[in-house]
């Protein structure tokens, strides 16, 4: 009887904490689309951090929304060094916040959306792997 109290007790924490961290997850959702709503380079410093990061060598083209797109090129219009290594073009395809970074033969959409599932794979995984490890321990 002790070992099953004990199991549904924890089987009721695991969902407990399952349900904190789905409400934390959509709270940052409703903050973080509120926000690209608002200001259509929210994500810049993103963008910006990819950029500088790739390893190539070749042009990098970053698609924007057109109503975005004056915004996007007063930002990133010419590098720091000066280099023209990258393209803003507009996308009549994208929507308001949404971009994509291209470098030839990748692509890396730069959304809000997008960012907003990696995260919430990656809090997914975490919860698998905890649940996991808590029942193994149980």
């Amino acid at each position: 009887m002790r070992n099953e109290l004990t199991a549904f007790r924890r089987e009721q924490e695991i969902a407990v904490q399952s349900a904190i961290i789905a409400l934390s997850l959509k709270i940052v959702e409703k903050i973080v689309l509120r926000q690209t709503e608002t200001d259509p380079l929210f994500l810049a410093a993103s963008v910006r951090y990819a950029i500088d990061h790739m390893q190539t060598s070749s042009k990098l083209i970053l698609k924007v929304a057109m109503v975005d797109f004056a915004d996007w090129i007063s930002l990133f219009g010419k590098m720091d060094d000066g280099r023209e290594m990258l393209m803003i073009v507009g996308d009549p395809e994208l929507g308001s916040g949404m971009c994509r970074l291209e470098n030839g033969s990748a692509t890396a959409d730069y959304s809000a959306r997008a960012q907003l599932n990696e995260i919430m794979t990656k809090f997914e995984g975490m919860l698998s792997e905890s649940v996991s490890n808590s029942r193994a321990v149980s």
